[in-house]
């Protein structure tokens, strides 16, 4: 299915899955972060039960305000009874992610392709 190009992130759907993707590796400016606050927050409202897909394929760095966007979805995600997944993050990404307890509010898989799998089967 088609997607679109917002800003710093490409949402396409993937049939009831919003797949993000970063189109940028770096991920530092605030004014950035604040777009790809507002886009995620965006589909989390847009229907119930949000299924989203978060891949972080080809990205070499993070902004503290990123990791803070991503803990601040978590309760709305919930509230709407969706689910955010995160998937193709590189080692260093994943050590931030695990030392601020990212990781364990989110799903995190190798692939997208095995996340993607793993939607469908829930």
């Amino acid at each position: 299915m088609a997607g679109r190009n917002n800003g710093p992130i490409s949402i396409r759907r993937q049939l009831d899955v919003a797949v993000v993707e970063f189109l940028t590796s770096s991920i530092l400016d605030q004014r950035m972060t604040e777009a790809i606050k507002s886009d995620l927050e965006a589909i989390v409202e847009k229907g119930p039960e949000p299924k989203i897909l978060v891949s972080f394929h080809g990205v070499k760095a993070i902004s503290s305000s990123l990791v803070g966007v991503l803990m601040s979805l978590h309760p709305k995600i919930k509230r709407k009874n969706g689910e955010m997944r995160i998937a193709e993050i590189p080692a260093q990404i994943y050590d931030v992610f695990r030392i601020t307890s990212v990781d364990k509010l989110y799903r995190i898989y190798q692939t997208e392709d095995e996340a993607l799998h793993k939607f469908a089967s829930t």
